[in-house]
């Protein structure tokens, strides 16, 4: 059944490690193992100077691998908490590394196309400076998207089915 996740509070934004094809982030409900996934898609320039990498964070209403869930009005919330009270950016949910700044942070206003990315209305977008050896790590392949961790509310929905 898929989950709806609401009073979503992050405290940290992690670099990971995952293969271009393989983008995921988690955001754990408690100090447990993350309770959820769903593929990201990291945008930036490769010879970027100014070291800024962009990505998606969060699509509303598309469920990910664990069929969890957020609208778009709970990931407004969410990444407003989070530029309000945290900006944490780390690596690998370390809690420790400073990794980078954050430098912009907006929900989509409209669907948005930035290059072959397709950006849809109510999405995070996470603009980030990497510190110089995160920027090399990215620019290797090592870490290609945004991982998310904090704490949620978990609701199961029941979803009407096709066809019955």
């Amino acid at each position: 059944m898929p989950r709806e996740l609401k009073n979503v509070q992050v405290t940290h934004v992690s670099f990971v490690d995952k293969a271009a094809n393989k983008k995921k982030f988690f955001l754990t409900k408690s100090a447990d193992t993350p309770n959820f996934e769903t593929e990201v898609k990291p945008v930036f320039k490769a010879d970027d100077p100014k070291q800024l990498v962009y990505g998606v964070v969060y699509e509303p209403d598309v469920e990910d691998a664990h069929k969890d869930f957020m609208t778009a009005t709970e990931i407004e919330k969410a990444a407003h908490g989070f530029m309000e009270n945290y900006q944490n950016i780390d690596k690998q949910h370390d809690f420790e590394t400073e990794a980078g700044k954050v430098v912009e942070s907006y929900i989509a206003p409209a669907d948005i196309e930035i290059g072959e990315t397709t950006i849809t209305k109510g999405t995070w977008v996470l603009v980030t400076k990497a510190t110089d050896d995160m920027w090399e790590s990215i620019q290797k392949g090592e870490f290609t998207g945004y991982s998310l961790a904090g704490t949620a509310e978990v609701e199961g929905v029941q979803k009407a089915t096709e066809g019955i």
